[in-house]
């Protein structure tokens, strides 16, 4: 092995740009939040482990066990069974719980719609990038004296800009010919 180190690059400014715009976009969905909300999410999150569901079991399995041994030690049950107390407890909470899990799937799909907004951002950008790089290659090879000059047609359609509503017409054309096809019957095109 050897021990020569590699030098340490700087990050390019438009990396920890790119980096401190996907972040802010969190940071500023979270401090957003209400306080409400916020409180929900920690309740969502609490409920997605699996010592709540333990803690769940628990709780029923104690609270069918004491009303059934309640009468056994000369105390009166507070819930006879079928335990139509218990279902209605659970009931509502599961009526709470899944009140809770749309509040926060809402929250969180309009963070995913702004991660998607900066992601068709990067992707637009990196296209004129590309676009842009293949534009001096051609220029490089028309203006070589050791290269051949050629027009290639391809290489002169990469190197135009695509046009972000050009973009979203092409991606409505293309679901609208998905869905007529997928609605056709098999066989037919």
């Amino acid at each position: 092995m050897s021990d020569v180190h590699q030098p340490v690059i700087a990050t390019p400014p438009h990396v920890t740009a790119t980096a401190e715009a996907a972040t802010r976009i969190d940071l500023t969905h979270r401090e957003n939040a209400t306080g409400a909300e916020r409180h929900i999410e920690q309740l969502t999150g609490c409920v997605g482990q699996p010592r709540f569901l333990a803690g769940v079991s628990v709780a029923i399995m104690g609270w069918i066990g004491l009303n059934l041994l309640a009468p056994v030690v000369g105390i009166p049950p507070i819930d006879h069974p079928p335990f139509e107390g218990l279902f209605a407890v659970v009931a509502l909470a599961e009526f709470y719980v899944v009140i809770f899990i749309l509040i926060t799937q809402r929250r969180e799909e309009a963070l995913a719609q702004h991660q998607a907004q900066l992601i068709l951002e990067l992707t637009l950008l990196s296209e004129q990038k590309t676009s842009k790089i293949i534009g001096l290659l051609e220029e490089l090879r028309r203006d070589s004296p050791q290269i051949r000059d050629r027009l290639d047609e391809e290489a002169v359609t990469m190197t135009k800009h695509v046009n972000s509503e050009d973009l979203v017409g092409a991606l409505k054309d293309a679901n609208a010919s998905a869905k007529t096809k997928s609605n056709q019957p098999h066989g037919v095109t």
